[in-house]
């Protein structure tokens, strides 16, 4: 399992890597909407919004789902996941996000999840549409360098892309 979410958190910051530019190659352009991830995280309340084209979720070939919303949200999934369906729960070990002032959650190191680090966090599907799908999502995140455990509540992940191959 190590590898394969050694193998999706590379796939994601490859992703990530791209310019925005870039992102586009193979996307349909007529179809575009707002991408919005909502979370509370301790006392602290995370929203993201972006246009779909600027965002990203991939089902790899070793049936793992890495989500990447800019900086702001990376998430990859535990292995051998079937394809999206509404009522699906898929357990979150990676999850790592921006703000505020920095990055928090899971740590990696040597592309595997560093000791010490780790996550709870679950996303459940409430809708599957024809091109993009809805999630609530909720856990808990530590991780080696942050002395806090964060506590991730109220999740919503909304008109995110259905993911490419």
């Amino acid at each position: 399992m190590n590898k394969i979410i050694g193998f999706a958190v590379l796939l994601s910051w490859g992703l990530l890597g791209c310019k925005r530019d870039n992102v586009n190659i193979n996307i349909d352009s007529s179809v575009n909407y707002k991408t919005t991830a909502f979370f509370i995280s301790n006392k602290d309340t995370i929203r993201y919004s972006d246009s779909s084209r600027n965002t990203e979720v991939v089902y790899s070939p070793s049936k793992v789902y890495a989500i990447t919303l800019g900086l702001a949200l990376r998430v990859i999934s535990d292995s051998l996941q079937t394809q999206l369906y509404v009522g699906q729960l898929i357990k979150m070990p990676y999850f790592r996000y921006y703000g505020p002032y920095s990055d928090h959650g899971t740590d990696l190191q040597n592309n595997n999840i560093a000791p010490g680090s780790g996550s709870t966090v679950a996303l459940k599907i409430t809708r599957v549409g024809n091109d993009n799908f809805d999630a609530t999502f909720s856990g808990k995140v530590w991780s080696v360098k942050d002395v806090d455990t964060l506590f991730i509540k109220e999740g919503q992940l909304t008109q995110a892309k259905l993911p490419s191959q």
